[in-house]
C-alpha cells in the first residue's frame, strides 16, 4: 500500500500584489497550475539573484535537466520539499541541477537561504512573471525543464510519496 500526502500553502498576499492585476485574474487561488504549459519552451525572463543582480533564465536552464523548485519563505511544506532536495543534492549526477524561484525580494531570500541552508542557487522573480506564467497558486511547485528549455512537467504541492528520484525519471 502507497500512502500520498498532499501538502501547499497558497501564494503569499505580498507576493500576489506585486503581480500585476491581469495576472492576478488568471490565476486564482486554489486552481492548478496551467498544464498547457507541458512540451512548451520555458519563457525568457530575467530574474534577480541574491545579490539582486538580473539574471537571464536562458542563461540559467541551458544544457541542463532542471528542476525549479517555486517557494516562499513563509511556506512549511517548502521547508519540507527543500530539506527532501538539499539531502539529494550529492547524489545529483550532471546534466540535472536544481534551482529555486521565489516571487520574494533578494534581501528576504538571502536570510530565508542562511535559515534554511539551502545549498542551491535561489533567485527572485518580483514582478511574478513566472508565477502569471504557470498560474501557480500553491507553494511548493516543481517544475522540470529539458536542456532545450522545454516544460517537462509540472507538480503543484508537496508530496510525501513522490521522491526527487521519481521525478527525475520524467526527463
Amino acid at each position: 500500500m502507497c500512502l500520498l500526502l498532499g501538502l501547499s500553502c497558497t501564494q503569499k498576499k505580498e507576493a500576489s500584489k506585486e503581480i500585476s492585476q491581469e495576472q492576478s485574474d488568471q490565476s486564482p487561488q486554489n486552481q492548478p497550475a496551467d498544464a498547457s504549459r507541458l512540451s512548451q519552451p520555458f519563457p525568457s525572463v530575467f530574474l534577480r539573484d541574491l545579490s539582486n543582480k538580473v539574471v537571464p533564465a536562458d542563461q540559467l536552464l541551458e544544457g541542463k535537466n532542471t528542476v525549479i523548485l517555486f517557494i516562499s519563505p513563509t511556506c512549511e511544506p517548502c521547508s519540507d520539499e527543500i530539506e527532501r532536495w538539499k539531502s539529494y543534492l550529492p547524489s545529483l549526477q550532471p546534466p540535472f541541477q536544481v534551482i529555486g524561484i521565489s516571487p520574494d525580494r533578494p534581501a528576504e531570500l538571502l536570510l530565508y537561504v542562511k535559515e534554511q541552508q539551502i545549498n542551491f542557487p535561489l533567485y527572485s522573480d518580483p514582478a511574478g512573471t513566472l508565477v502569471g506564467y504557470f498560474s501557480l497558486s500553491t507553494y511548493p511547485t516543481l517544475v522540470g525543464v529539458t536542456p532545450q528549455r522545454i516544460v517537462k512537467f509540472i507538480q503543484p504541492g508537496y508530496h510525501t510519496g513522490i521522491t526527487p528520484a521519481r521525478l527525475l525519471r520524467a526527463f
